[in-house]
């Protein structure tokens, strides 16, 4: 089974996610993947792995206010 990279932008360093995290836990019980917070990261192994990267999972956390400022960081590298 291939690996699945999970796209999880930061969405504070503070604040850990326990609903999401637990979540995730769970649906990724027994199943090969990679938890990538960083852009800097994500660019990184998309530069290094383009042609071999098949399975990805977006995992976003929005705070109170509905927005997280690190996902739009993301969306302005994948354009």
């Amino acid at each position: 089974m291939d690996e699945i990279l999970v796209l999880r932008p930061e969405y504070s360093p503070v604040t850990r996610e326990t609903r999401l995290s637990r979540v995730l836990d769970y649906a990724l019980a027994g199943r090969s993947h990679r938890v990538i917070s960083r852009l800097e990261d994500f660019q990184e192994i998309c530069e290094s792995q383009a042609g071999e990267i098949r399975r990805l999972l977006f995992c976003i956390h929005l705070g109170s206010s509905g927005i997280n400022i690190e996902l739009f960081r993301w969306l302005k590298a994948m354009r």
